[in-house]
């Protein structure tokens, strides 16, 4: 018996006569340490997580997500051929869909100003129009007020408040 094993022996080999046993590793769902050897392309990748992007700080080039090492791996043997990779990378998805239009959803009571600043911050950039809902919104809680008139006045944007302004939003111009 002769067996043989890993993922890039499974892509690159160009014979395996005589080989009785493959055991490719990661070879059926690929991942970043793979991609960083060159055995499969970005899109080969087939699992991922999805997160959200709570907090950034550009002045240290560093984005706080909504996930944490049980949901990241903990291999980063791909920093040896990545070292920015450490626990994962941005597969950014917003921009791989090419959407007509992105739909920020954010709390409009505590947080919302900072949230919505981030949110579109990693947005820049992506085609198609981006609309801002405020979910929850009421219009006698004072703090939702203040917050929606400062995302008006101060970042020149125009948020909904109400899912028939929302559907409106979307629709004009498509």
């Amino acid at each position: 018996m002769v067996s043989v094993g890993s993922t890039p022996t499974a892509v690159h080999a160009h014979s395996l006569a005589g080989v009785s046993e493959m055991r490719p590793g990661v070879y059926m769902f690929n991942d970043l340490d793979q991609l960083a050897l060159g055995s499969c392309r970005p899109d080969d990748l087939a699992l991922s997580v999805l997160t959200s992007v709570i907090g950034q700080y550009p002045e240290r080039d560093l984005a706080l997500i909504d996930a944490g090492a049980l949901a990241l791996s903990k291999d980063v043997s791909a920093g040896e051929f990545m070292p920015d990779a450490g626990f994962g990378t941005v597969a950014d998805l917003a921009r791989a869909l090419v959407p007509d239009v992105v739909v920020v959803v954010a709390d409009a009571g505590l947080g919302t100003i900072h949230a919505v600043r981030s949110t579109l911050l990693a947005l820049a950039g992506v085609p198609g129009a981006v609309r801002l809902h405020l979910n929850r919104y009421d219009p006698d809680d004072d703090l939702h007020r203040r917050n929606r008139r400062w995302l008006i006045e101060r970042d020149g944007l125009d948020p909904t408040t109400d899912v028939a302004g929302l559907a409106d939003a979307v629709t004009v111009g498509r």
